[in-house]
């Protein structure tokens, strides 16, 4: 069976899976939304007439490019459209936040466009640096019923963006999100997420998945580069039990507080984390007296 990959970063890791798990599957190419553009549209055409399935993340009708919308392409290729969520969760880091500033770029730090929500408000209240460490920087904000107000949220949004997909995973994560490892960020998920997803694909499509064969291992985590740090005590309050990653993976900085391009992530200690997020904060200080937050945050 051929297939196609439409939608974000995740169709990596999704490629290698199903090269992995499914033998008798051919992912034939992808489609990366973010980097596509009308002049890719008669190349990527070619490629969606050679599939027998198109796997898609759901593309709404706001998108910008048109033919790689999911009710465009099940127009072009009806029948041949499965569509699958973005895995988007929130719940095993209720803490952290894309944050647009005033001009309504992203602030910048050591977790690139990441950032703890916490940490923010301790900056935005004068705590001093030396004040934050590991066990309290998010429990000094917030409550573990504030955090699992957010939790909830995000279920409730994936279960909605799922009523429009062919494959659920909500069910998934409300089974699994306390006690396995699932997300490095809301937005990049752990190879086991992936992995249950292409399991549930394979079975909606009745193609072989071969959970006993080629090693899990050989798949590369390629979103697990940006890992966050989290509060330990917060998160075993919020009824979380598996071990968080001990390093806080991140973008390597300039000395003008830049992502610099050119080297591989980094991994900070906690201390390095704090300190280099409040120079971040300083320098960016302009853009932060207004501020919204993606996710949105429950109340």
């Amino acid at each position: 069976m051929n297939i196609v990959l439409v939608g974000n970063c995740q169709t990596w890791p999704i490629k290698e899976l199903f090269e992995n798990h499914c033998p008798n599957v051919n992912v034939i190419g992808s489609i990366v939304v973010y980097t596509s553009s009308l002049d890719d549209e008669q190349k990527d055409l070619e490629l969606l007439k050679n599939a027998d399935v198109i796997v898609s993340q759901l593309i709404t009708d706001t998108f910008a490019i048109e033919y790689i919308q999911t009710n465009h392409l099940k127009n072009l290729f009806p029948g041949k459209i499965v569509v699958i969520p973005n895995l988007f969760f929130h719940g095993q880091n209720p803490d952290q936040v894309y944050v647009n500033g005033m001009d309504r770029n992203r602030l910048v730090g050591p977790t690139d466009v990441y950032h703890s929500h916490s940490l923010i408000s301790s900056y935005k209240a004068g705590h001093d640096v030396a004040s934050i460490n590991v066990d309290n920087y998010i429990s000094r904000n917030f409550t573990a019923q504030d955090l699992l107000k957010r939790v909830e949220s995000s279920f409730l949004d994936l279960e909605s963006r799922e009523s429009l997909a062919d494959i659920t995973m909500s069910d998934y994560l409300r089974d699994a999100w306390c006690d396995t490892y699932l997300f490095h960020t809301f937005n990049h998920p752990t190879i086991a997420s992936l992995k249950a997803m292409v399991s549930r694909i394979s079975s909606v499509l009745d193609i072989e998945f071969n959970n006993q064969g080629t090693d899990n291992h050989q798949v590369e985590d390629r979103l697990g580069g940006i890992k966050p740090p989290m509060d330990i005590g917060m998160s075993t309050a919020m009824g979380m039990t598996f071990k968080r990653p001990e390093k806080i993976l991140g973008v390597p900085l300039t000395s003008e507080l830049v992502r610099d391009l050119s080297k591989p992530n980094l991994a900070y200690s906690f201390e390095e984390y704090v300190e280099l997020c409040y120079r971040c904060y300083d320098k960016q200080v302009a853009q932060m007296e207004s501020m919204s937050y993606t996710p949105a945050l429950a109340a």
